[in-house]
């Protein structure tokens, strides 16, 4: 008797094949083969750990099919790390009413899979919890600012927190949202949404709005009590749906001064600031400034991370090295400083981070560009340089901020020369000099170069240790429960 082709005998044993060609952080890819070709809505199911299953829509390859001749093919993507936890156990795959388990695959390239999971309507993620819902502007991925350090300081009074940032707002395929860790006791959130959403020019709808409310609401069913953070006014459409207990507006700038950012954006602030419980910000000025009649506030800096300068006092020799960290944007001074630089060539003048402001012209030999670095490694350039640099521009806006930088420089024992920007109490605090030209601002460079006082630097890391991050988390959490300080 004649033996059927091997790959026939193959269609006889399953009604479909999968096959996993990736799985990573980018999300699993890979290709499916029925007995048969698929109606174009039909869709792969994919069930795991997870509450809810997961559906990737099909597109044919015909490629593929030539090489499996008596089946057709169709590629998938989820667009986003799936796993069981710890990448054990099996998978369950629906199809065309036909299901077969699997092994969950092993993840490669920084895959998040073992620490995903999805949750559909009507699960309690949160259930009998504390939880703070963080609505920010920026991503946690993205440079360690104000947004990702208090989230993070304030989760010890919470039994959870779930961060939101623009890349929250998934216009991916997928009709459920996304929960994946952080941090300890801290989760990333990603909800459906129709189209990309650009924080600083977009709008939501009252439709939008509402449509992601309903689904973080579905994270929260069970929660005994919910605080909202919100760090951006973009979200205020979302608030008033949400299943929330007290809402805390952080104001951290004076939004209506960037040219990135709508103008109508300070509409959407008095409506927040109209529905907060309690309305902090960095800046005294920024308070001042904001129409607060009958809502409490407080003021809450900026501060550091002492974990992440948890070396800086055994960094020894410093180099004679002057050092800015942070973006290079509109406001940051190149010509102040080219001029100081060219004025010390044999002190280093070290600039980390993004550069969105190029110099006006080529920059002098000892002026150093290293770009965006992580966090931890920037810190440690922090504690082998000698003397800090904040040489930003006088402007309406940057009299409004609040450096982070300035905290995470005392910290690392780094006496500061910057702009006069800084309110006048900066310049009074020994350690710190504010001067305007460029003159006044290399001598001050100069004086504090090399490493010869050690006794200032030891006063300037004790007088960062009272503006720590989790300082100003209590601070917080005392004005919202309205106990006086």
């Amino acid at each position: 008797m004649n033996r059927a082709p091997r790959r026939y005998l193959l269609s006889l044993w399953k009604p479909f094949w999968v096959h996993i060609d990736q799985c990573n952080a980018e999300g699993l890819i890979g290709w499916v083969a029925p007995s048969k070709a698929l109606s174009p809505e039909e869709t792969l199911s994919v069930s795991g750990a997870w509450a809810e299953p997961v559906h990737a829509r099909l597109k044919p390859d015909g490629a593929l099919r030539a090489a499996w001749q008596t089946r057709p093919l169709y590629r998938f993507h989820i667009p986003f790390p799936v796993s069981e936890p710890g990448s054990r156990g099996a998978w369950r795959m629906s199809l065309a009413g036909h299901v077969q388990t699997m092994p969950a695959p092993k993840c490669s390239g920084g895959c998040l899979a073992s620490q995903i999971r999805f949750v559909g309507p009507g699960t309690q993620p949160c259930k009998s919890r504390r939880v703070l819902l963080v609505l920010s502007s920026i991503d946690w991925e993205f440079r360690r600012q104000r947004q990702q350090q208090l989230s993070q300081a304030l989760s010890v009074s919470y039994d959870h927190v779930l961060y939101l940032g623009p890349a929250s707002l998934d216009h991916a395929d997928n009709n459920l949202p996304v929960v994946y860790s952080l941090a300890e006791a801290i989760s990333g959130v990603a909800v459906p949404f129709e189209r990309a959403f650009d924080m600083a020019q977009d709008r939501l709808t009252a439709s939008s709005a509402h449509q992601i409310a309903e689904q973080v609401n579905t994270l929260l069913k069970g929660a005994v009590h919910t605080d909202v953070l919100c760090l951006f006014p973009a979200w205020q459409p979302v608030i008033g749906a949400l299943a929330a207990n007290r809402v805390i507006y952080d104001l951290l700038d004076d939004h209506g001064s960037f040219d990135h950012i709508r103008a109508d954006i300070m509409v959407e602030e008095q409506a927040l600031i109209a529905q907060a419980d309690l309305v902090t910000s960095p800046h005294v000025g920024l308070l001042q400034r904001a129409d607060l009649s009958g809502v409490r506030n407080a003021l809450v800096p900026n501060g550091f991370d002492p974990a992440a300068l948890s070396q800086a006092e055994a960094s020894h020799p410093r180099a004679r090295r002057a050092v800015y960290l942070g973006a290079i944007e509109s406001w940051f001074d190149w010509p102040l400083l080219m001029q100081s630089a060219e004025t010390l060539s044999d002190i280093e003048f070290e600039i980390i981070g993004r550069v969105e402001s190029l110099p006006p012209g080529p920059l002098p030999a000892n002026v150093i560009l290293k770009g965006e670095m992580p966090h931890p490694e920037a810190m440690k350039r922090l504690c082998e340089a000698s003397v800090a640099l904040i040489p930003f521009k006088v402007t309406a806006l940057t009299r409004m901020v609040d450096p982070v930088k300035i905290y995470e420089y005392m910290a690392a024992g780094l006496p500061v020369v910057s702009t006069p920007f800084l309110d006048e109490g900066w310049g009074r605090m020994e350690g710190v000099e504010l001067q305007a030209k460029s003159d006044g601002f290399a001598d001050a460079v100069l004086r504090f170069a090399g490493d010869a006082d050690t006794a200032l630097r030891q006063t300037l890391m004790q007088q960062a240790q009272t503006a720590s991050w989790s300082a100003r988390a209590r601070d917080l959490i005392a004005a919202l429960n309205g106990e006086s300080g």
